[in-house]
């Protein structure tokens, strides 16, 4: 039998935008409103991915006044797209791949962009060469790698420990260490030195067995105008909240204005890096009364560390020609090749990089970044490869204040547990979505995050 979750979810896939309102009036809600009963008013904090998709959920039923708050002044929240960028394609500076078959796949492929599978074949430069996946096969030192690497995610440690003290219990061959390294780091949000092996196995590390997929001809971020156009209007930008007070009987919301908007019930999406911060601390949200401590328990359970993306351009390939990632034994490691255009010589890269290394990178410049990277390029692949490079864009998530990090990760002795907690309701009137509170094993992904909004669009119909 078909749930009513289910229900929305292929509703407001298989109709266009403007008609989900009025497909989704059922006689109640038509009763709802001959009758003149009152419209409660939702509040939602935060423009991502989960804001917005909470939002449409709750339109579509048409019994809702929704006012969306959104501290800065872009929708999208982690989802962020530079257009044509180096007069060439689309770069996605937050998230970029899909994982799975899922409902942000199912977004992005009804909205109309072809998705293309992305697992590719790498280029690896190991001991001052270049080296396919192919050659690499017929080492034992690799392949013993990728055995570790692949047993990780069915590991039971006696004592949960470090990825990276994994990977030395696993006694990895030290020459191929950074592989394991930098295949790891991408899907679980942090250095392998901080994320636990045990917690993480399930979620970030089991992202590596999905089929991974990108929209070919669209940015996200257009994706995401075109398909939450109908909720847009009831975004209100530049709106940062400062306080929330649910002592009464409705919840009273005040941003850095001291401007304040009543509501009878308010979803929070900020991410997990905002809801963590201390009172001295720019952009704290103060809560009246406290949020439970079970909640601020969970949280430090929970990590979110900064992120640095960084894209180059080159005017030359050094890389395999069906290679679709390069690694190198370096600080800057793995690179993906975003696209290639052999007829005018551009080709674009982008690495992002997590952790104690992204809080290093936060000290330089954008210039002093891509120095660095052409000096390591010079000694480790070749002069002509540093010379390659001929443009640039960094983008620094934890610069940004309203978002200050990558996407949460379990630290050691965290568990599901955590994440369950962080998503309760409080006093039946705060309700928490976002990626960081997915329970369900998709944590750090967009689908992770739109899956939060059904469930507490759910919650909070079951409380008015």
């Amino acid at each position: 039998m078909q749930t009513r979750r289910d229900f929305i979810k292929n509703v407001t896939l298989a109709l266009p935008a403007f008609s989900l309102a009025q497909v989704l009036l059922t006689s109640c809600n038509r009763k709802d409103k001959e009758t003149g009963t009152d419209r409660k008013k939702i509040g939602i904090i935060g423009a991502g991915i989960s804001g917005l998709h909470a939002a449409l959920l709750l339109n579509s039923y048409n019994q809702y006044d929704i006012e969306i708050l959104e501290a800065g002044d872009k929708i999208g929240g982690r989802i962020q797209s530079v257009e044509y960028a180096f007069n060439t394609c689309n770069i996605e500076l937050g998230a970029s791949n899909i994982y799975g078959h899922n409902s942000w796949y199912d977004i992005v492929k009804h909205t109309g962009p072809k998705v293309i599978p992305f697992n590719p074949p790498a280029s690896y430069v190991m001991d001052s060469e270049l080296k396919s996946s192919v050659e690499l096969n017929s080492e034992s030192d690799y392949t013993f790698m990728l055995q570790k690497f692949n047993s990780m995610t069915s590991f039971v440690p006696t004592a949960d420990m470090t990825i990276a003290q994994y990977i030395s219990l696993s006694n990895v061959p030290e020459r191929v260490r950074f592989i394991f390294e930098q295949k790891t780091e991408g899907f679980i949000g942090t250095s392998v030195d901080r994320a636990s092996v045990a917690a993480n196995k399930s979620e970030g590390i089991g992202k590596i067995l999905e089929q991974q997929y990108a929209a070919n001809t669209d940015s996200f971020s257009k994706i995401i105008r075109q398909h939450y156009a109908p909720i847009l209007p009831m975004v209100s930008n530049n709106v940062p909240v400062t306080e929330i007070d649910y002592s009464g009987p409705k919840i009273k919301v005040t941003d850095a204005r001291q401007s304040s908007r009543l509501f009878d019930k308010l979803i929070i999406t900020v991410p997990l890096s905002i809801l963590k911060l201390k009172s001295n601390q720019p952009c704290y949200i103060k809560f009246i009364p406290e949020l439970p401590a079970s909640k601020y328990e969970a949280m430090e359970y929970l990590g979110m560390d900064a992120g640095v993306k960084i894209f180059l351009k080159l005017n030359a390939k050094f890389w395999h020609q069906d290679a679709k990632t390069i690694y190198t034994n370096g600080k800057y490691g793995k690179f993906d090749i975003v696209s290639e255009n052999n007829l005018t010589n551009t080709f674009v890269l982008s690495s992002t990089y997590f952790g104690k290394f992204a809080e290093d990178l936060n000290n330089k410049s954008e210039q002093e970044i891509v120095d660095d990277i052409k000096h390591e390029w010079k000694n480790t692949i070749s002069l002509a490869a540093a010379n390659s490079i001929c443009g640039q864009k960094v983008e620094f998530w934890s610069k940004n204040p309203y978002i200050q990090g990558a996407f949460s990760y379990h630290k050691v002795g965290g568990g599901m547990q955590f994440r369950e907690e962080l998503a309760k309701q409080v006093a039946d009137k705060l309700f928490f979505a976002g990626e960081a509170t997915n329970y369900a094993k998709q944590s750090g992904t967009v689908n992770g995050a739109i899956d939060t909004s059904v469930r507490v669009v759910e919650e909070v119909r079951h409380f008015l």
